[in-house]
């Protein structure tokens, strides 16, 4: 039998001020996650030095490295390979969702979000990865 994973701190790679706030909200009061939210991928890798988290929900479009970019850094870092990534994006087509998880994503959410369901399908990506 293989050991449940746990999924406890998220990271939260968003640069707009209002979803980093809905997100949070949903996840801490709706998930009881721990939470951390980093504007762009700078910030990500400076807090990823210091702890790691269980996932990170990575933002397609942010102003200094995009999410593909970032994914990219992080799959080629051993320190970091094996965290699970889920794009968040409003480009959801068939061929931009492939294209994700050609780079290793576990999952693509879409945006908006359905703060109701939010917490499911990350947790549903999760345990499927």
């Amino acid at each position: 039998m293989t050991e449940e994973k746990e999924l406890n701190r998220i990271f939260v790679v968003e640069d707009d001020v209002d979803i980093q706030f809905i997100i949070e909200m949903a996840l801490v009061e709706f998930g009881g996650f721990e939470v951390v939210i980093c504007p762009d991928g700078n910030t990500l890798f400076n807090k990823l030095e210091n702890s790691q988290p269980d996932l990170i929900l990575l933002d397609v479009m942010l102003p200094d490295d995009d999410g593909p970019t970032i994914i990219t850094k992080l799959k080629k870092d051993p320190a970091y390979a094996d965290i699970p990534v889920i794009f968040a994006t409003a480009r959801v087509r068939g061929k931009d969702v492939q294209s994700y998880m050609d780079l290793g994503a576990i999952g693509v959410l879409s945006k908006p979000y359905e703060i109701e369901e939010l917490c499911d399908q990350i947790r549903d990506m999760f345990h499927q990865s």
